[in-house]
């Protein structure tokens, strides 16, 4: 696989959030991925499911007390997904792939990665723009953020707290996500 710089990975995702305003519907940026995947390769489907008591979302927030987020906040605002080796937060490192879409009013997200993952571990960062600011610069004030806390396995590199860890093994791989994957982030 040949790297492409921060640029081209910028632009790339700039693209793919150019073709979700003008579109309308949901898109995949592939960064990388079908250049020499193996024969073997695996695809990943996001099953993101957020639930609402009352018309709000309950999450965590950064400080662990529990947040009521307004469904109306939540519905109509774009969300990105980015795809990093296991054990590279996004910020670090050449995304994968990258995707995005429009959080729709049911709050269930599902997708499919391009089918280029071997058998191993990734991370996946998620996010729900509810700022409205730039999705370049990641989660911001207010935005919705997945995460996963579980340990690590043996032989892989630390969480990123950032991210949700994936392993592939065998078959394509779900990964589903609820209320309690997701935080509040503040700054």
């Amino acid at each position: 696989m040949q790297p492409f710089s921060s640029a081209i990975s910028a632009a790339i995702t700039s693209l793919a959030l150019a073709l979700f305003a003008n579109c309308g519907g949901d898109s995949t940026a592939t960064v990388d991925a079908n250049i020499d995947a193996p024969a073997s390769a695996h695809l990943i489907r996001g099953d993101i499911k957020l639930t609402a008591t009352n018309n709000a979302v309950r999450l965590m927030a950064q400080n662990g007390a529990q947040v009521d987020v307004p469904v109306a906040d939540i519905v109509g605002k774009p969300y990105v997904f980015v795809m990093t080796p296991g054990g590279e937060p996004p910020a670090n490192t050449t995304p994968i792939e990258v995707g995005n879409g429009v959080m729709p009013a049911d709050l269930a997200v599902k997708f499919a990665t391009a089918k280029t993952y071997a058998d191993g571990y990734y991370e996946m960062a998620f996010f729900i723009m509810l700022s409205g600011g730039d999705p370049m610069q990641g989660p911001q004030n207010n935005d919705l953020a997945a995460f996963s806390l579980e340990p690590a396995m043996p032989g892989e590199q630390a969480l990123t707290g950032t991210t949700v860890r994936v392993r592939v093994k065998g078959a394509d791989t779900n990964l589903p996500m609820t209320n309690a994957n997701f935080i509040r982030f503040t700054k």
